[in-house]
């Protein structure tokens, strides 16, 4: 986290971009997850660094995620299992434009 935080300090020409597998906000588990003990595997808890980047993109959960949080976009575009969802929500092509 120290990491994260001194590299999002840092000046940058152009658009900030955080890749990570677990999600950063709770506001992205999904529903019926939502007050299940494993819950904390979905999902960091980390509003503060929202606004320190112009988007943070995650994996881990199984349900498309598109917020914006402090000036921060959140998204998540997952496949999840094979005949999770019918139909699939996986979106092929979602294009992102900084």
């Amino acid at each position: 986290m120290a990491w994260l935080e001194r590299e999002l300090e840092q000046p940058f020409d152009g658009p900030k971009v955080v890749i990570s597998h677990h999600a950063p906000l709770h506001d992205c588990i999904p529903g019926q997850y939502l007050g299940d003990v494993l819950s904390p595997a979905f999902a960091s808890n980390l509003p503060h660094l929202m606004g320190k980047m112009d988007i943070w993109v995650h994996g881990h959960v199984h349900e498309p995620v598109d917020i914006l949080r402090n000036g921060t976009r959140v998204v998540a575009n997952p496949g999840g299992y094979p005949n999770e969802f019918t139909p699939a929500r996986f979106k092929p092509d979602w294009v992102i434009e900084l």
